[in-house]
């Protein structure tokens, strides 16, 4: 567990998902990842991605094979991707849209 949350904290993402809702604000961009395969892939990238500070909102989709993000404008998408790897899927790279 210790582990985990030095891994989250190195990533630039926090332990635990902010208390907060999805806003479909900022910057729209588009993720091509491969690995998702079911609802529950999908639920494991929205709640891990939604703990990235720089994230407003998320929607995981294993049928087409992204994620959509909403982050704030300017933001270094390297610490979202390192989070979707780390959770075992494969985010391609230059693969922002």
């Amino acid at each position: 567990a210790l582990a985990t949350i030095i891994a989250l904290i190195s990533l630039g993402c926090e332990a635990k998902p902010p208390s907060r809702e999805q806003a479909k604000i900022g910057d729209r961009l588009v993720l091509l990842v491969s690995g998702m395969t079911c609802s529950g892939c999908e639920g494991a990238v929205n709640q891990g991605v939604m703990t990235c500070p720089m994230v407003n909102a998320v929607e995981a989709s294993a049928t087409d094979e992204e994620v959509v993000l909403w982050v704030k404008p300017g933001s270094d998408l390297s610490t979202v991707k390192a989070k979707i790897n780390s959770l075992g899927f494969a985010v391609e790279p230059d693969a922002t849209n």
